[in-house]
Parts: C-alpha cells; structure tokens; sequence
C-alpha cells in the first residue's frame, strides 16, 4: 500500500516537474520578470509593513527591531526589482542542487535494489547518474545569459521528470515480478 501511494506522489511530482520545466523552457523571460518582481514587491512590501510597525509601536513606547529589518527588506526589495535576473542565479543554484540531489538518492536506491536483487537496477542507476549529472552541470556550469539557464533548467527539469517516471515504471514491473 505505501508502495502505491509513494509511486503516486513521485509521479504527481514529476509531472508537476515537467509542466514548470516546459513553462520555464518555452517562456523564459516571463519566468524571469515574474519572480524577480513578485520576490522584489514582496520584500518591498513587509519592509513597508515593518517600518510602519516601528513606528507605531515607537508611540505605544515598546522596543523594536522591525525599523532595521524594514529597512533592510525594502533595500533587498529595491534591489530585486532593479536588477532582474539576479534571483534566477539564486534558483538555478537550488534547482541545480535538488536535481542533483535526486540523482543521489537514486544511485543510492539503484544500489538498494540491487542488493534485494531486482534485476533492472541498472535502469535507476542510469536515470539517477544522468539527473546527478545535470544537477551537476547546472551548479557548477552557468551559462552566459540568465535567459538561457532559465532554458536549460526548464529542459532539466522535463529530462529529469521523464527519466523519474521511467525509472518508477520499470520498477514498479520489476517488483511486481518478485
């Protein structure tokens, strides 16, 4: 039963994966002006939201730090929304990391399986060295321009969610099989 239901989430989640990574692929300059805005207004707002606190409870005579923080997140604000595509390095690390991360946990579960003697371990440990592989590729490779990582990561992410799929496919045959 938690087989079924973690074989589920895996592939709710890839398929997740693989819609963000199309969106990302075939749009990448809205991707870019979106989160750098919406991260940018967001700060910018709780800094507003901050100072005004400050205030308020500087009459009401109580002690308060929300002034430098305020201060602090409408400057990050301000910085977000001047500087786009300064966020996108930010994702690419994290999105370069959980990929391969993934690709870890996989070459560990590939061994795994090996060990209970699934024949086809083989197939999760080729779909997980690829996806370390492109996590690797996207932290340590960053490209010249923040619109074609934006690219790139966006057909990671569809390599990745497919490979996934594909790997929990033949498995689910194989442990069916013992």
């Amino acid at each position: 039963m938690r087989n079924k239901v973690t074989g589920k989430s895996i592939m709710l989640a890839s398929l997740i994966t693989f819609l963000l990574g199309l969106i990302q692929a075939f749009f990448p300059e809205y991707v870019i002006s979106f989160l750098d805005y919406v991260v940018g207004i967001g700060f910018l707002s709780f800094g507003v939201v901050g100072i005004m606190s400050y205030y308020k409870k500087i009459q009401m005579n109580i002690e308060s730090n929300s002034l430098v923080i305020g201060i602090i997140l409408c400057i990050l604000g301000i910085y977000f929304l001047l500087n786009r595509g300064f966020l996108l390095s930010i994702i690419a690390l994290i999105f370069g990391v959980f990929i391969m991360l993934v690709g870890i946990i996989g070459i560990q579960s590939a061994i795994n399986l090996k060990q209970i003697g699934l024949e086809k371990w083989k197939f999760s440990l080729a779909f997980s060295s690829i996806n370390a592989f492109l996590g690797i590729i996207i932290v340590f490779n960053p490209f010249r321009t923040t619109v074609m990582l934006i690219i790139y990561i966006g057909i990671f992410m569809m390599i990745s969610s497919v490979l996934n799929i594909f790997s929990l496919l033949v498995n689910n045959k194989g442990m069916k099989s013992l």
